[in-house]
């Protein structure tokens, strides 16, 4: 789901796999070991092409903690966002969208 945080801050860690990461529809791959940081504001979608899964470790953080600062948008056009909890995660991608390797 293409989300992003009002005001918190998140770093992504993968433990195990390879991320794709889009930041405001632009793609970066990380691989094991390799971490992240987005900003407050930045829209962004973690999307796990294969082939296997993906271990990630999301850390997030404010000043003092905000919960449920969070939020949702339909594409990378869309410029409403709604709660997260008001839109559904996306179905799967097809197999024919998925790396082999």
């Amino acid at each position: 789901r293409i989300h992003r945080h009002r005001n918190q801050e998140e770093v992504y860690l993968v433990l195990e796999g390879r991320l794709t990461l889009l930041i405001e529809s632009e793609a970066t791959e990380l691989g094991e070991g390799e971490l992240i940081r987005v900003a407050p504001q930045i829209r962004r979608q973690l999307v796990n092409l294969g082939p296997g899964r993906v271990v990630l470790l999301a850390l997030g953080a404010a000043s003092e903690h905000q919960g449920r600062d969070g939020e949702a948008f339909t594409s990378w056009d869309d410029d409403s966002p709604v709660s997260p909890q008001e839109m559904p995660m996306p179905p799967d991608l097809d197999p024919s969208e998925l790396r082999t390797a």
